[in-house]
């Protein structure tokens, strides 16, 4: 499961971004580090996207894709 955002063609994020209402969170936008910080300092984890789901519509995309 590690890297396959980094081997995803881009033109998939761009249509899936397209379908969801909510805001996306990648590893190149600026907010990145603040969004993937956790209460417990020791948790380290570098998700490939963060989806700001707003309604059931976008957890469904989500997950689907």
């Amino acid at each position: 499961m590690k890297n396959q955002m980094k081997n995803l063609d881009p033109s998939l994020i761009e249509a899936f971004t397209s379908t969801v209402r909510g805001k996306i969170v990648l590893p190149k936008d600026t907010q990145y580090n603040e969004t993937r910080k956790v209460y417990n300092g020791m948790i380290n984890k570098h998700p490939g996207m963060f989806v700001m789901c707003v309604d059931v519509a976008d957890v469904m995309a989500s997950v689907n894709f």
